[in-house]
């Protein structure tokens, strides 16, 4: 009974401390760092087994603080992380808290603007504040933590080109652009003045001329001659004087001077 009793003992405290090894697998918490939605860190950190543990701030000085905090999870994942390195971590006596103030991140210090949520909450305490029981989901960032994308610019249109187009029948059909239509402008008559103090008998003056009155020709119609050789000579002579044109010419007038000095002279 002696014998088996310490074989049962040491069975069962292999047992309990196998359960407690898959517990404490069990009990990991996810943890991501943002800068400005950009994940700088990913990945499972382990919860520590419930109590305190030793944080020092920026000057060196250590603080208990809980191991199942925020804060905890973070410090155990800078010790062994390179992407990002908690650079100014502060200690108020008076109110007995952490204020994480800055972390670097790729030798970029980034101060004063960390937040976190848990399971997608913002909680409304301090990070040291924030009790965790394994498998929550946690998130520190920095600035904003899914940014908003900037709208992509509208393109600006193309201007169109003929295009081309085959028709069933293998010919090639080339619609061209057709220019815009210019505007129609109105047609604006220029105002017309009518002068009621027109003086009418200032009309311009029309010279009448009176052309010469050309000669008169005319034309005596050439006589049939027929057989010719039974006609005598004279008659052919006369016929040949008939056809020659008659020129008649107006007398012209005589100045009434003259016509005086012809009368003067007549008496004498």
């Amino acid at each position: 009974m002696k014998k088996i009793l310490p074989g049962f003992l040491i069975a069962l405290v292999l047992l309990m401390g196998g359960s407690k090894s898959s517990l404490a697998e069990e009990a990991n918490v996810n943890l991501t760092v943002k800068n400005n939605g950009d994940v700088v860190y990913s990945g499972d950190v382990i919860l520590l087994p419930a109590g305190t543990t030793s944080i020092n701030d920026s000057s060196g000085n250590p603080h208990d603080t809980n191991a199942d905090s925020v804060l905890s999870i973070v410090n155990t994942a800078d010790a062994s992380s390179t992407e990002f390195n908690i650079s100014n971590l502060i200690y108020y006596d008076m109110f007995g808290a952490f204020y994480l103030k800055c972390i670097s991140v790729s030798g970029s210090e980034l101060c004063d603007n960390w937040q976190y949520k848990v399971d997608g909450d913002s909680p409304n305490v301090g990070m040291d504040s924030k009790i965790l029981s394994g498998g929550e989901n946690i998130v520190l960032y920095f600035g904003e933590e899914n940014p908003t994308p900037e709208p992509e610019p509208t393109p600006e249109p193309e201007p169109e080109t003929p295009s081309t187009h085959s028709s069933s029948g293998g010919r090639r059909i080339i619609s061209k652009a057709v220019p815009p239509t210019p505007p129609i402008l109105p047609v604006v008559n220029p105002p017309t003045s009518i002068s009621l103090n027109t003086n009418l008998e200032e009309k311009p003056k029309i010279q009448t001329i009176i052309a010469e009155t050309p000669k008169k020709v005319v034309k005596k119609t050439k006589p049939k001659l027929e057989n010719l050789e039974n006609q005598n000579t004279a008659s052919v002579a006369s016929a040949i004087t008939q056809i020659q044109p008659v020129i008649q010419t107006e007398t012209p007038k005589k100045n009434w001077f003259i016509n005086l000095l012809e009368k003067i002279f007549s008496i004498f």
